[in-house]
């Protein structure tokens, strides 16, 4: 009975420690946001900027592949009319300015 009891109680106190550290975590990461948008592009120097840029470029190239060589040839005429449209609703570099 007494090993049964001293078993229980460690299992309460490492499943305490675990609960705790796991709260303390999650506190821990919402109390930071990364600046996204508009607030992210004002504050952000130069070389930042090319740097997104870039990024984005190289994201979009893959994803025009994707997207121009594996979907739109399996969809249909509403399909490509949805796909045009999306592509115009997101933000281009040629629509961003660098001072």
């Amino acid at each position: 009975m007494k090993r049964n009891l001293t078993r229980s109680f460690a299992l309460l106190f490492s499943g305490t420690l675990l609960g705790v550290g796991l709260v303390v975590s999650l506190n821990a990461t919402q109390e930071y946001r990364s600046t996204t948008g508009y607030a992210f592009w004002t504050k952000a120097d130069g070389n930042l900027k090319s740097a997104y840029l870039i990024g984005y470029s190289d994201a979009e190239q893959m994803y025009r592949l994707a997207l121009d060589k594996g979907a739109k040839p399996l969809c249909g005429d509403a399909g490509r009319e949805w796909i045009e449209d999306f592509d115009r609703k997101i933000p281009m570099p040629s629509n961003i300015t660098v001072k």
